[in-house]
């Protein structure tokens, strides 16, 4: 599926473009995917589950979901989030 545009960093889902950051840890050689809870207030239903198949094809490449002003944060500020948060 066609919808992860990596050279403009977007994921295009329902025709619009929502933002998303590829994060690098070097303690674990990986990198993730974290892109914004906007986005994933699209992909899920109001009862939790994904909207269609593509919701879930997205869903299942992101990691983690960040509030619209923490996308344009330092790679260092998203490491300890992450770290905070699910690593």
């Amino acid at each position: 599926m066609n919808v992860i545009n990596y050279q403009c960093k977007t994921i295009r889902y329902k025709g619009e473009d929502y933002p998303f950051r590829l994060v690098w840890f070097d303690e674990y050689n990986v990198e993730v995917m974290i892109s914004t809870v906007i986005l994933s207030n699209q992909l899920f239903s109001s009862e939790g589950m994904w909207s269609d198949t593509l919701a879930e094809y997205i869903d299942n490449k992101i990691i983690y979901y960040v509030d619209e002003g923490e996308i344009i944060e330092s790679d260092n500020y998203l490491q300890q989030l992450l770290k905070t948060n699910i690593l």
